[in-house]
């Protein structure tokens, strides 16, 4: 019992740590871990991952936003909307077959997975972030931020 909460503890922070970076919250990390390594129903670890993605995010949050790198107009509009899919979600999840639930978290593993490669070799399919948007000036939701750089003091020297 007191390894399975030490392992536990430590994928946690682990799962902390890579969710903020990656900005997925933890979600998709948590759910394979508890469900293969743990053997937990992927319905229930779909519920402890929400609880997990709720405190990563909120924590990601606060260093964000305190870095001022975050557009907290836009992060209130986009809570609203997936509060009411999670709800939804939720409710979906009672009723689905949890062969389902397996293929659908994996082909979201999979699409995920390479977007992020797809970024990383540079071959990011270019948005119109640039663009007038008329709803997005609308509800005040356009908008930019910087990006801080960190140069330590023996660099500068």
């Amino acid at each position: 019992m007191l390894n399975s909460i030490m392992i536990m503890l430590i994928v946690g922070i682990a799962v902390g740590v890579l969710g903020s970076i990656l900005g997925i919250g933890g979600g998709m990390i948590i759910t394979p871990v508890l469900t293969l390594g743990f053997g937990l129903d992927i319905k229930y670890a779909i519920g402890a991952s929400i609880i997990a993605v709720i405190a990563t995010s909120s924590g990601a949050t606060i260093a964000y936003l305190k870095d001022n790198v975050l557009n907290l107009r836009v992060a209130m509009f986009l809570e609203i909307a997936t509060s009411i899919g999670a709800i939804m979600g939720a409710l979906l999840t009672g009723v689905i077959r949890p062969v389902f639930l397996y293929l659908l978290f994996g082909l979201l593993l999979f699409f995920s997975g390479a977007n992020m490669v797809r970024k990383l070799w540079g071959k990011q399919v270019p948005t119109n972030a640039d663009s007038d948007d008329s709803i997005a000036k609308k509800l005040k939701l356009n908008g930019s931020y910087y990006i801080k750089i960190y140069i330590s003091k023996s660099t500068t020297k």
